[in-house]
């Protein structure tokens, strides 16, 4: 189905456009998913693409990620946004409450919760604000191509990186992603959940039947946790985190492996998506968040397995 409706409001304001404005929130992956779905809207609706970046002077704690990638999209002006957001002049208050006094305002000032129960990919008009995570996989599939061109890095990797690339690419490489850091937080631990060891452990079992001599490069926020889990096994290699900050380059490294286990994790949804070999092989965890009755099944592929 197209994302494009066919009505748009006329509205006062020096900005150009038509826009599509993005409101960027989250980590790297967070914002690979909100970018898929402004650039399918852009491409549909032959609008500008922005990216509202404000959530990350409120949290400093998350960092703009995009700009390390060839997109199509540049940051917003204040004068863009108040010109979608009319009679708002910024994503706040304001915005909301004209959501919820006039209906029309919700086709403008578009939020997730809007398409909460739809079968398919929402319809966006011209001169739209987007808020929300988006993380449906028809809509990343469905400019596929288009997204594996955009993000690609703008600067090869850090030397560091380089030396990894080089083993990752001599071997017959698996990526291993283990995220536990933040999801140990009382709130994530509620949410999400840890990928279980037994769920790790089955997975690199089915990654060695069908690929034997197979090479794990296992990617960590908890290096520590990681090599005493795998002391025993000679064909796993635990890539220490690089303190440059720099979780743009660990994403596409990950992504350089032929193969991929995945966490319940964006980011490594998204090096095993932009990896465009036909090839591959993707063990996903089946119980992608804590509650039992929350299922995933928008996330994932068809040809990933479930575990």
């Amino acid at each position: 189905m197209s994302l494009l409706a066919d009505h748009t409001m006329k509205r006062p304001g020096k900005a150009t456009g038509p826009y599509i404005i993005v409101r960027l929130r989250g980590g790297i992956g967070n914002q690979f998913f909100q970018y898929a779905i402004g650039r399918k809207a852009a491409l549909e609706t032959g609008s500008q693409l922005r990216f509202d970046i404000t959530e990350y002077s409120l949290y400093p704690e998350r960092r703009y990620a995009l700009e390390h990638f060839n997109v199509a999209g540049d940051v917003a002006q204040h004068e863009e946004c108040a010109s979608v957001l009319w009679p708002a002049k910024e994503f706040g208050r304001t915005a909301q409450l004209l959501r919820k006094v006039y209906p029309f305002y919700k086709s403008r000032c578009a939020h997730e919760k809007d398409w909460a129960y739809a079968p398919d990919a929402p319809r966006i008009s011209r001169n739209t604000y987007l808020d929300g995570y988006f993380q449906r996989a028809l809509i990343p599939l469905s400019i596929q191509n288009t997204l594996r061109r955009d993000l690609s890095l703008k600067r090869p990797f850090a030397l560091s990186r380089q030396k990894t690339l080089s083993h990752i690419e001599r071997a017959r490489s698996v990526s291993l992603h283990i995220r536990r850091g933040d999801y140990l937080k009382p709130q994530n631990l509620a949410s999400y959940g840890l990928c279980s060891p037994d769920y790790y452990l089955e997975a690199k079992k089915r990654m060695e039947q069908d690929m034997p001599g197979a090479q794990f490069f296992v990617f960590t926020d908890d290096p520590c946790w990681a090599k005493a889990f795998f002391k025993t096994s000679g064909n796993v290699r635990v890539l220490e985190p690089q303190p440059d900050g720099k979780d743009h380059e660990d994403l596409m490294l990950m992504s350089r492996c032929q193969h991929h286990i995945i966490a319940n994790s964006s980011f490594s949804w998204w090096a095993a998506f932009l990896n465009s070999s036909k090839e591959k092989r993707v063990i996903a965890p089946k119980q992608w968040f804590k509650a039992a009755n929350q299922g995933a099944d928008h996330l994932m592929l068809p040809s990933w397995i479930l575990l």
